[in-house]
């Protein structure tokens, strides 16, 4: 999965040793750039992956690759709970869209003419349209009942054409 924002918090690095030997973990969160923003905070493991922090910058816009980890524990009172980590894979810096484009092919850049006025396009009359209603009438099939001999009558309709409740 990947999601770009800006990088507003990198925490300390937490060291540690383990059975299979020593371990180094890293937390740093980005605010994601929608509508309504969100924080999401990102864990990178291995002193590899955490030197990828060191080139950034707080406030840097960036792409981070990642993928959603979550595992079961049991905690002090014996109940069983899950734990949710957003574990890091890649982080890359992100140009914005607001950015001034490079020219990568290394052209000279032709200065930008000013627009000429432009009119306003008239804007058209809009005419109401009143399309004729259908008029669908429904019939009810006559009704038929089954007598205890085991011939067919047919139920009595009612008088009114109109017969529904409302």
């Amino acid at each position: 999965m990947e999601v770009i924002g800006r990088l507003s918090m990198v925490l300390p690095e937490q060291r540690g040793e383990g059975a299979r030997g020593p371990w180094v973990t890293r937390t740093f969160v980005i605010d994601t750039e929608e509508q309504f923003s969100h924080k999401i905070a990102f864990s990178l493991f291995g002193e590899d992956r955490v030197t990828m922090l060191n080139s950034l910058r707080i406030g840097e816009t960036v792409r981070v690759t990642f993928i959603i980890d979550s595992r079961e524990y049991v905690d002090r009172n014996g109940v069983t709970r899950w734990s949710t980590d957003c574990r890091c894979s890649r982080i890359e810096t992100f140009a914005t869209p607001n950015a001034t484009p490079q020219n990568p092919y290394n052209q000279p850049q032709q200065p930008m003419q000013q627009p000429q006025a432009m009119q306003q396009p008239a804007q058209p009359q809009m005419q109401q349209v009143q399309q004729p209603q259908p008029q669908v009438q429904y019939q009810q099939p006559p009704a038929q009942t089954q007598s205890m001999g085991g011939t067919i009558e047919q139920a009595p309709m009612p008088d009114d054409e109109d017969d529904l409740p409302f």
